[in-house]
């Protein structure tokens, strides 16, 4: 979508549960119904794809080694893909992991459903750092100022966490929120049920599209 809200570009994702846009102008998707993932060109023509996982997956995230990093929930898992399609890393995290993360200091921020808790693991898959008593939690990112975004789908809310798990900012009275990004200007972009919304520090809607089905959401 441009910043009207439009409709630019598509491709048939099944059941597309995690999406990401590339500087280089391609989109990865991870199609959970179809269990893959894979990344389209500029023009919606498929140039890379990952099958055989193992289970379906529900987020993926583009490194920046170019290796792509993908959770698959069922199988309780986040494996790191190489070009080659080889599973380079992998670690098995019970809890039923919805999205994944790598952070900048090599370790791997993961977010747990059926334990309500988002952690943080090293490459041995030793669990540094969580947070818990985060009901239904889908989607968690790391923010620069070292705090944590949090989209507690049970609670119907957006949360905002520092390091001892104090809430400094929160967004209530959504509808299922799936996904939510920190934008450079400080803002947060949101999406639930109802759409896609922009909000400003103070939680008021600076910009939104409604009803369009989405279930991540990635500005770029």
């Amino acid at each position: 979508l441009d910043e009207k809200g439009e409709e630019t570009w598509s491709a048939e994702g099944r059941y597309a549960w995690g999406c990401q846009g590339l500087p280089n102008g391609h989109r990865v998707v991870a199609s959970y119904s179809g269990r893959y993932v894979a990344e389209y060109n500029a023009e919606g023509r498929e140039i890379w794809k990952k099958t055989g996982l193992p289970s379906a997956p529900f987020s993926v995230e583009r490194l920046a080694n170019g290796n792509t990093l993908v959770t698959c929930s069922d199988s309780q898992k986040v494996v790191e893909i190489a070009p080659d399609k080889k599973v380079v890393w992998e670690v098995e995290i019970s809890g039923r992991p919805m999205d994944a993360k790598r952070l900048e200091n090599g370790n791997t921020l993961v977010a747990l459903q059926t334990f309500g808790k988002v952690v943080e693991v090293d490459r041995s898959g030793k669990v540094v750092w969580e947070i818990g008593d985060q009901k239904g939690v889908i989607a968690a990112s790391r923010l620069e100022n070292g705090n944590t975004l949090v989209c507690r789908q049970a609670s119907n809310m957006v949360v905002e966490m520092n390091r001892a798990g104090e809430i400094v900012w929160s967004k209530g009275e959504l509808r299922n929120p799936y996904d939510a990004q920190r934008l450079p200007n400080g803002n947060t972009l949101i999406v639930d049920y109802n759409g896609v919304q922009e909000l400003n520090p103070k939680g008021e809607v600076v910009w939104q599209r409604s009803g369009n089905g989405a279930s991540r959401v990635h500005r770029y």
